[in-house]
């Protein structure tokens, strides 16, 4: 299985997930995706998601 995360950066990612549901017939792919904002459309397109700590910043946010 191919797991594919989109984090906070990628403000376009339900459509993407849409996208990759509809060619995925098989069933390769897990979509992930992970913002600070529970109300963001994407985590409900994501087959796994989880909210991101707010206001971190550069080498803070990647630990």
């Amino acid at each position: 299985m191919i797991c594919v995360w989109f984090n906070r950066t990628f403000s376009n990612v339900r459509a993407v997930f849409e996208l990759i549901r509809q060619g995925d017939s098989a069933g390769e792919f897990r979509l992930i995706c992970t913002h600070p904002e529970p109300s963001f459309p994407g985590l409900v397109a994501a087959h796994e998601w989880a909210l991101e700590p707010g206001g971190l910043k550069g080498l803070d946010y990647l630990e």
